[in-house]
């Protein structure tokens, strides 16, 4: 009598193994993608320390943020998290935003971020040139 697994139960544990690795694989990718949103999102609540600091340096002018060299590196980080989409940045002399697209939405949200301390997820994107979140 011979002992060993015939083709059909090899077969059977191959699309099992198949199986669960696709299952991991799904969560693995919800679970990166969660990650990079809670960075993107870390990185612009960031932003409002930066233009603190712009404002009082600048005498009272949020002018300059979108241009600084703090936001020039959040904003690397920011295209490194979100697939190299870059975020947007409006500043004027009173006030300022910024948004950024999260990954893994359909329709896409956003974080959006300004200088009245608001901090909110959005499906509408912010109108050009605007200074405040929706």
């Amino acid at each position: 009598m011979k002992k060993g697994f015939t083709l059909i139960e090899l077969l059977v544990v191959i699309a099992i193994i198949g199986i669960l690795a696709g299952i991991v694989l799904i969560n693995v990718n919800r679970t990166r993608n969660t990650a990079r949103n809670a960075a993107i999102q870390s990185d612009l609540s960031q932003l409002r320390s930066v233009a603190e600091v712009e404002f009082d340096s600048a005498g009272g002018s949020y002018d300059n943020v979108c241009t600084s060299a703090d936001y020039n590196r959040i904003k690397e980080t920011i295209k490194a998290n979100n697939g190299g989409v870059e975020p947007s940045c409006n500043d004027s002399v009173d006030a300022w935003a910024a948004w950024s697209p999260l990954v893994g939405f359909s329709p896409t949200r956003y974080y959006c971020v300004d200088s009245t301390g608001k901090a909110t997820t959005t499906t509408a994107a912010r109108p050009a040139g605007s200074t405040q979140c929706p």
